[in-house]
Formats: structure tokens, C-alpha cells, sequence
């Protein structure tokens, strides 16, 4: 019996103790819940008013780095204008544009576009073969024998010298340039009244056997007695040797004539070259390439800066074989193509370009007025044969470039219209010693 109440008081204070420990756990579980609630709507206010040291130092590294955004560097500094710079710098009008006094936006800046203007010292040149096939032997004081009786024309060297000498008016020429001359017409540069008194000679016999036989020819050149002084002169030929008379032709010999002048107004001094390269290369011969590496060599050679022009017949064709493989334009350029290239800016005119040989010519070849330009519209560039090459120089300008296909008659004189030669004129007026840069147009156009 005494058991039985210690087990029961035993049983009594179990279930007491539990029922105290589950009313524990609840409050604390509501506790908890409310500390948690206090939490979510109390600590966004707390975090506002109190914010951390880590929240306190973001706002100090954000402004500096805005201010850096708004100010530019040292350097970007040195290389941004001023304001007041930008207001000083003037904006080119569209005129300007067009004239080429400001590079437009599309355009290379670098060489600079090259206004028209007039500095240097001019120089017209002109550039004549006189042989034709008709008769030389008459002389410039005889009878006109050659045609006039079987054509009803007169194109022996009486008339053919009046008409060049009235050519040579007409253009006024500073410096002449020519080849085939004949004994007949160094008697006419020499007597005659006007080559006489406006015109000093300077020639060499470069064919023929000897010297004032009737197949012989000079190259030569001509230049105004007045207006320039010859500093020197010579020959060279287009041989192994060009220092001895010879030919890569065989059975001849053929050279070129040089003269060394200065401007006696300016003191510009330039070198005056007459070409007449023989014709084996038209036919398909290597003479050609030959002689145009003798007469490369003898341009480069000359002193740096300074001017030489090279004209004549070349009996090479315009971009032929022979002259795209021989015509080096580091060395010497065709002043065709300079002139060419000024004329798309603007800068240069073109005359007479269907070609150089007298087509009607080889109609009648002892006889005839020997011609009208061209027979056929465009006789392509193989009939350019006649050039007038230069020396490369960054102050060299050309302001006209053209074949003369002008006719001639001198009623006075007795002599009816027609030419001077089997090959037209070529006519050059060119600048030397300009002010401006035109090497960007010395290449091939």
C-alpha cells in the first residue's frame, strides 16, 4: 500500500513537470516572434539614421570620381583648344573648297592641293624633226623644185624653212629643239635675217658618212640670243662609248646634242637636250632600249636640283613596249603626263594629242602638202612618237603641252600653205624654280 502512493506522488509530479516545461517553450517561442517582427520594422530606420562605416565611405569614393568625368586630363588639356581659340579659328567656305585652298574632308590632306599661280621662270620650248623625204639638196635660196611641177605643192626646204620660220613667230619659242636638220637648214639658221639676229645655233652632225655631205643630219638646239647666256655644251652618242661617235645601229652613228643655258634676267640655268633616237626600235629593233638607257644615265647624272628637257623624235610610241620597258620616271618623266595630271586639277591645258607623225604624209611620200591633222579620228598612241621628257625636280611646273597642227602659207614669198615637216610640232611652256611643290604630279598619268 505504501508503494502505491510513492508511485502515484511519482507520476503526479512528472505530469506537473512537463505541463511546466511546455508553457516554457511557447513563451519563448512568442517571444521570439516578436523580436523577430521588431526586427523587419525597426531596422531599415535604424539603418538610415546610424549607417555603416562601409555605407559612409561609398558616397566619398563616387564624388571624386564624377568630378574627374566632368574635368579633362593634363593632357586632353594641351590638346583641346581654348574656347577662345575655337572662336578665332575660321571655317572655310565652300568656294575656298572648291578653289583647292583647303583640302576637302574626303580628300588626302598630305601633299597639300597646289593653287594655280605664276612663280619660276618660264620657258617655252618647242620640239621639231625638219627632215621630210622630199628633195634636200635644194637650197633655202633656190628654186622650188622638188614637187611643185607633179602635185601642184611645194614642200622642198625653200618653202618648208619659211613656213617654220613663220611658225616660230607665231609661237615664240625660248629654246628649239630639233633633229634631221639638214646642211640646208644650218645655211638657214645661220643667214637668214631672223633666226640671225633672234636665235644663236648649237648643233652636231650625228649621221651620215661626213660632215656636209648630203645624207648627213644634225641634232640641234636653238635658243634666244638675248635672253640667254650658254654656259656649256656637248655631245654624247648612243654607243657602247658615248663618249666616241658611234651607233647601236650598224653602219651609223647617232648622238645627242646638249646645251647648258642660264636665264639671263632670273640666273635659272637649265640643261637643253635635241633626241632623235633611230628608228630600228619602231621596227621592232633593241636599239631603242638602248639608247634610252645612255640618255637616262646622262640626265641622272647631272647635278642634283637642277633642270634638263629632252625633245625630239624618239621613234618610240607613247606607252609602247619600248617606252613603258625604257622610260625610267625616277630618272626623267614625260612632261605629257605632268601636264595631264595638272590639267584634272585644274592647272595645265592640253592642245593638239592625236599624234606626231604627218599621217598624209605617207599618201605621196616625195610630194604632197603633207596633210591635214591626222587622216584617221584617233591614230592611237604609236603615232606619238616626237617627246618632250624632263628631268624629275619637285619645282617644275608645266602650264601647256600640245602637237601644232598649224598650216602656212606666205603668199609674199611665193609659198603655198602646207607644213614644215613629215612630223608635227610639239609645244611646251613650262615653269622652272616655282614656289610650290609639283612632284605629286611628275608621274605616269
Amino acid at each position: 500500500m505504501k508503494h502505491k502512493r510513492w508511485i502515484a506522488f511519482l507520476l503526479i509530479a512528472g505530469m506537473t513537470l512537463t505541463l511546466i516545461c511546455s508553457c516554457k517553450t511557447k513563451e519563448e517561442e512568442d517571444f521570439s516572434a516578436q523580436v523577430g517582427e521588431f526586427v523587419e520594422n525597426e531596422a531599415p530606420e535604424e539603418k538610415e539614421e546610424e549607417p555603416s562605416e562601409k555605407e559612409e565611405k561609398e558616397p566619398e569614393k563616387e564624388e571624386p570620381e564624377r568630378e574627374e568625368e566632368k574635368q579633362p586630363s593634363e593632357e586632353e588639356k594641351k590638346e583641346e583648344p581654348s574656347k577662345e581659340e575655337k572662336e578665332e579659328e575660321p571655317t572655310p567656305s565652300e568656294e575656298e573648297k572648291k578653289e583647292g585652298k583647303v583640302p576637302s574632308e574626303e580628300s588626302d590632306p598630305d601633299p597639300a592641293p597646289v593653287t594655280k599661280e605664276t612663280s619660276g621662270t618660264p620657258i617655252t620650248i618647242m620640239v621639231q624633226n625638219l627632215k621630210t623625204s622630199g628633195s634636200q639638196t635644194a637650197d633655202y635660196q633656190g628654186q622650188r623644185t622638188d614637187t611643185l611641177g607633179r602635185t601642184g605643192q611645194a614642200n622642198e626646204l625653200y618653202s618648208r624653212a619659211r613656213r617654220f620660220r613663220e611658225n616660230v613667230k607665231r609661237v615664240d619659242p625660248d629654246v628649239i629643239l630639233g633633229c634631221e636638220g639638214k646642211t640646208g637648214w644650218v645655211k638657214w639658221f645661220e643667214e637668214e635675217a631672223y633666226f640671225k639676229s633672234n636665235y644663236t645655233l648649237v648643233y652636231n652632225w650625228v649621221s651620215g658618212v661626213k660632215e656636209g655631205v648630203d645624207n648627213d643630219s644634225c641634232t640641234l638646239v636653238l635658243f634666244k640670243t638675248d635672253q640667254y647666256e650658254l654656259l656649256d655644251s656637248g655631245i654624247f652618242w648612243y654607243a657602247e662609248d658615248p663618249t666616241k661617235p658611234g651607233s647601236f645601229v650598224e653602219g651609223g652613228k647617232h648622238g645627242c646634242t646638249w646645251a647648258k643655258l642660264k636665264d639671263k634676267t632670273t640666273d635659272a640655268e637649265f640643261y637643253a637636250l635635241a633626241i632623235h633616237i633611230p628608228n630600228n626600235s619602231y621596227e621592232g629593233g633593241d636599239s631603242g632600249f638602248k639608247c634610252m638607257e645612255v640618255l637616262n644615265t646622262f640626265i641622272d647624272g647631272l647635278p642634283a636640283g637642277s633642270y634638263a628637257f629632252a625633245g625630239g623624235d624618239y621613234n618610240i610610241g607613247y606607252r609602247d613596249a619600248v617606252y613603258e620597258g625604257s622610260v625610267e620616271f625616277d630618272k626623267m618623266f614625260d612632261l605629257k603626263d605632268q601636264a595631264l595630271n595638272m590639267k584634272a586639277d585644274g592647272l595645265s591645258e592640253i592642245g593638239g594629242n592625236k599624234g606626231s607623225v604627218n599621217t598624209d604624209y605617207e599618201k605621196d611620200k616625195y610630194g604632197g602638202i603633207y596633210g591635214t591633222p591626222p587622216v584617221v579620228s584617233d591614230p592611237g598612241d604609236t603615232q606619238k612618237i616626237d617627246h618632250l621628257m624632263a628631268k624629275p625636280n619637285v619645282n617644275l611646273a608645266i602650264d601647256y603641252w600640245g602637237y601644232d597642227y598649224t598650216t602656212v602659207s606666205i603668199p609674199a614669198e611665193n609659198v603655198v600653205e602646207g607644213y614644215v615637216s613629215d612630223h608635227y610640232a610639239l609645244v611646251a611652256k613650262v615653269r622652272i624654280g616655282t614656289d610650290a611643290d609639283y612632284s605629286q604630279y611628275q608621274e605616269r598619268a
